[in-house]
């Protein structure tokens, strides 16, 4: 009794497999197929704008100073003003903040001044038509300097870039160049599958990648006269490299 019943059973499992079979046989030639696909577009995006970290110092002499009168002070100030005004309000140069403080070292756990120090900066942002301007605003700025012995200031380093505007713009140029690509490639697989294959989903601008811009080092402006700087010579940079990756479902039926 026992044998027949696991008899049974086992050929009713297997009609049931061979019917699971016989309905995959039978379904509909143009059933949905779906492709998932992860894509990658790249453009070449050219820098065009240059930058530099304007700064201003305290020389040796006001490091080794253990009082700074009031006169000194408004020596450094009326610097620092001097420069300010000779930028105006549309310069390629903003900023202009300044500092006037003792300096300090620490000895046996305690704390000792040792002189005074200041500092100013700039920011410049300048393409390569106001390269001109860039180093004449150095040149105003070496010419106040040099009138205080208890400045200095060294040669600020410049460095090209891509602009915000030319950054965003390529960002639209990223996401056309990989849906095209998507089209591209949902052509390809209709003719691969023998089936009308399409963008079923698309997720433009997954993955944005910037590849760092190669900047060459600026050389040091050399004296050119006793009161004007040599022009900067300005960097070169390869274009910056920009890349764009999607996920992208192709629906063939």
């Amino acid at each position: 009794m026992y044998f027949s019943h696991f008899s049974l059973k086992f050929h009713c499992k297997k009609i049931v497999f061979v019917l699971g079979i016989c309905a995959l046989a039978v379904l509909p030639a143009n059933a949905e197929m779906l492709i998932k696909q992860a894509l990658q577009v790249e453009i070449e995006v050219k820098p065009t704008q240059y930058s530099s970290h304007i700064v201003i110092q305290g020389s040796k002499a006001l490091e080794t100073l253990n009082q700074l009168s009031v006169k000194d002070k408004n020596s450094i100030i009326k610097t620092y003003n001097a420069i300010n005004e000779s930028l105006g309000d549309d310069s390629i140069c903003k900023g202009g903040s300044f500092s006037i403080d003792p300096a300090y070292h620490y000895k046996e756990g305690k704390r000792i001044q040792a002189g005074f120090k200041t500092h100013y900066t700039l920011s410049c942002e300048f393409v390569e038509s106001q390269r001109q301007t860039f180093n004449a605003i150095l040149d105003k700025i070496q010419a106040e300097v040099e009138k205080n012995a208890y400045l200095t200031f060294p040669i600020p380093n410049v460095q090209l870039g891509v602009d915000e505007n030319t950054f965003k713009e390529s960002d639209s140029a990223l996401n056309e160049k990989l849906l095209t690509l998507a089209l591209q490639k949902a052509k390809e697989y209709s003719a691969l599958t023998r089936r009308k294959c399409s963008i079923k989903e698309i997720n433009l601008g997954a993955q944005n990648e910037v590849m760092p811009v190669a900047l060459k080092a600026v050389r040091a402006a050399s004296d050119s006269s006793a009161n004007t700087l040599e022009s900067i010579a300005m960097p070169t940079a390869k274009d910056t490299q920009k890349t764009l990756r999607g996920n992208v479902i192709f629906t063939c039926k």
